[in-house]
């Protein structure tokens, strides 16, 4: 859906498995959950921490986004 390639665009650098499936959105309250995906190896690289990632995964993932505030 549309909100799921919005979330793509900025979550999907992160994740690979993001789709409709994964996400339970209450636009009105401001809440977006995703649940079990997959964190793509290659994301944290920019932290440069002293770690290398082979695999990880987000059970589940909360956002609110203050609407109020932000307009």
């Amino acid at each position: 859906g549309i909100i799921a390639d919005l979330l793509n665009k900025y979550v999907g650098k992160y994740v690979s498995n993001l789709d409709s499936s994964h996400l339970n959105i209450s636009i009105l309250k401001g809440d977006v959950e995703l649940t079990d995906l997959q964190l793509r190896p290659e994301a944290l690289t920019a932290l440069n921490l002293p770690v290398e990632v082979k695999a990880g995964h987000i059970g589940h993932l909360k956002i609110d986004i203050p609407w109020t505030q932000l307009f």
